[in-house]
């Protein structure tokens, strides 16, 4: 006992010594140091202290005069961060040395942090009160429990503060949180600070459902945690509802909850919930959600470990439900023995479900498969395609079928036209892999402008017209690829080429051809550090010559690295101008190639974009080139 009574006057001393006490707003004499001593007493010995000290501002130091006798009296020496402390009580004497750093006294194999404590008060509220008044950042709060208490709709949330933790301990027994009056919710874990449930701690809901009161909600900046041997249960209104914020289920219990969906754990508005531990069980979902539901974009459920089981939904997703958000299943994480009408363990209406480990087992039925399909997908160790493939060793015990009851569904397909010359974005988050084919046809060249000369006969004049060259047809280029994350792709239509203007000279001047059309745009795609280029047509003919030669077709580059097909055709040349013709010359196609992948209707296409504009004839203009043309289609 005697060495007990130096390490707590040793722990009290050391703190006023490293001036630690003074920034945290007590001074000497403040009743405040006698709960950093106990706290560092529970640390040390694990049991509880009923002795308060009392320090005199001098420094030295005097316990309750009515729990010892002789007082004890305490002094120290600091030199630099070693601390030297002597005690007398009574006829004794002793010496004891501890070393300082940071926040943190160190006493042999004891190490103290200093930004952990004890909150006095008399019940709940009263604790929960004085951290109201005196919490300050970065600093863990414990709070025991020593009877069962009610509370009310409780928000943790101190404007101006943050890093702040609370952590509810149960002392002397298993302790419960009921909730006080007819509000199902207990507590709001706001920005800024983390509620921790400890061992012992059990938040009771109440059995009538009210709107937005489940026992525990997370708003964003928030963060919940759940260690072994916590339990949240019975509420009529749902478990855990996150509204931006973060859960962490380390291990506990979550059971015996209802709600119309996630009945268990509600995540959406950005929450992330992270099961390593624990169960999630018993929760009865009215319409989606047994389990936990994650129902927004952004929103994610992560499940490392723990069990998810013997959770009911009435229509979709016993287990888990999944409405635009991601759930990631991995490591060691269970879902097993939960029920539905649709998806007796993972229902996925919309979103992402990546399994890369873990075990899905179940009771489905053959209309209600372990895992069920809307217009979601699935990634991982199994698919979803019709051509189904993948092991069958994580869907033990499922209902007869393929993949071990997997509900299966066509492929998804996405496909983007874009016709006009402009510039685009499209972006692809849906899930993962898929593939994108991209078809491109670049722009085509103008058509050169026709030429007219009149020649004296006779007494009269005739004409002799002439014919502008044609405009190149664009080149044109498919290719594929497959993505495994979001992509967005940066999309130019090219414009096609103006055609050039017409000639007329009349009698005595010299024969000229019309003005060149210009060159029709690129058709470019970029994503990350990859180009696609399709090569505009070159404009019709030069200017001068009786007999002009068409413009080039465009002509493709070389293959960038990273796709898996490159199909190319260059683009083909405008039709020869000529000095005595009935017509305009005829502007080039664009660059031809079969039906690749999924782009089945290449013909028409090519027919209609990216053709070079036709030369004028006579001293009429040419016609400009057609626009250039992208489809994107893509596979998920």
């Amino acid at each position: 006992m005697k060495m007990k009574r130096m390490l707590i006057c040793f722990l009290m001393m050391s703190f006023i010594a490293s001036g630690l006490l003074a920034q945290q707003g007590a001074q000497p004499g403040s009743p405040f140091f006698g709960e950093w001593v106990r706290n560092a007493y529970h640390e040390y010995y694990g049991q509880n202290m009923t002795t308060t000290i009392f320090i005199n501002a001098d420094g030295w130091g005097m316990n309750d005069p009515g729990a010892m006798d002789p007082p004890e009296r305490i002094g120290y020496v600091i030199s630099g961060n070693t601390i030297q402390l002597n005690s007398v009580w009574g006829p004794h004497h002793s010496t004891m040395t501890g070393i300082l750093s940071g926040d943190t006294l160190t006493i042999g194999n004891f190490v103290y942090h200093r930004n952990n404590r004890i909150v006095p008060g008399a019940d709940l509220s009263a604790k929960l009160n004085w951290i109201q008044a005196n919490a300050v950042s970065g600093v863990t709060y414990n709070v025991e429990l020593t009877r069962d208490e009610h509370i009310r709709n409780y928000t943790f949330h101190y404007p101006g503060r943050n890093e702040i933790t609370i952590q509810l301990s149960a002392v002397g027994g298993n302790r419960y949180i009921g909730v006080a009056g007819d509000s199902g919710r207990i507590f709001t874990v706001g920005a800024g600070v983390q509620l921790v449930l400890g061992s012992g701690v059990t938040l009771f809901g109440t059995e009538t459902g009210y709107t937005d009161s489940r026992v525990v909600t997370i708003n964003a900046g928030g963060l919940f945690t759940m260690n072994e041997g916590s339990r949240i249960s019975s509420s009529g209104d749902g478990g855990v509802h996150l509204l931006g914020g973060n859960f962490v289920m380390n291990g506990g219990e979550i059971s015996g909850n209802y709600a119309s969906i996630g009945a268990g754990v509600l995540v959406e508005q950005g929450g992330s919930f992270y099961l390593q531990g624990g169960e999630i069980t018993r929760n009865n979902a009215y319409q989606n959600g047994g389990g936990a539901a994650v129902i927004t974009e952004n929103s994610f459920i992560y499940l490392y470990g723990g069990v998810i089981h013997v959770n009911n939904a009435e229509l979709e997703g016993g287990g888990v439900f999944i409405s635009r958000g991601s759930v990631n299943m991995s490591s060691n994480a269970v879902i097993r023995g939960n029920g539905a009408r649709r998806g007796g363990g993972v229902f996925i209406e919309s979103g992402t479900f990546r399994k890369t480990g873990g075990t899905i087992t179940g009771q489905g039925s053959p209309s209600s498969p372990n895992v069920s399909m809307g217009s979601g997908d699935v990634v991982g160790g199994i698919r979803t395609r019709n051509d189904a493939s993948g092991p069958n060793d994580n869907l033990n015990s499922n209902t007869p079928g393929r993949e071990g009851g997997w509900e299966e569904r066509a492929p998804q397909t996405i496909r983007r036209d874009y016709i006009t010359a402009g510039n685009y974005t499209f972006t692809f988050n849906q899930s993962y892999p898929a593939t994108i084919e991209i078809f491109a046809i670049g722009a085509g060249g103008g058509g050169q402008g026709g030429h007219r000369k009149v020649y004296q006969q006779g007494l009269g004049t005739r004409n002799e017209d002439g014919r502008g060259a044609g405009g190149g047809g664009g080149g044109t280029v498919y290719t594929r690829l497959t993505v495994n994350s979001s992509v967005t792709l940066n999309i130019t239509v090219g414009a096609g080429g103006a055609a050039g203007g017409g000639h007329h000279k009349g009698v005595g001047g010299s024969w000229e051809s019309g003005n060149p059309g210009a060159a029709g745009g690129d058709t470019i795609v970029r994503f990350g550090s990859t180009t696609i280029t399709a090569t505009g047509g070159r404009g019709g003919a030069v200017a001068g010559a009786q007999n002009v030669v068409g413009g080039g077709g465009g002509v493709i580059g070389a293959r960038p690295s990273g796709l898996l097909d490159w199909v190319i055709s260059n683009g083909a040349a405008g039709v020869n101008g000529r000095h005595n013709s009935d017509q305009g010359g005829e502007g080039g196609r664009a660059g031809q190639i079969s039906n690749t992948g999924s782009v089945t209707n290449v013909n028409s296409l090519i027919s209609s974009y990216g053709l070079g504009g036709r030369g004028g004839h006579g001293n009429n203009r040419g016609t400009n080139g057609s626009s250039g043309f992208v489809l994107i289609i893509v596979t998920y």
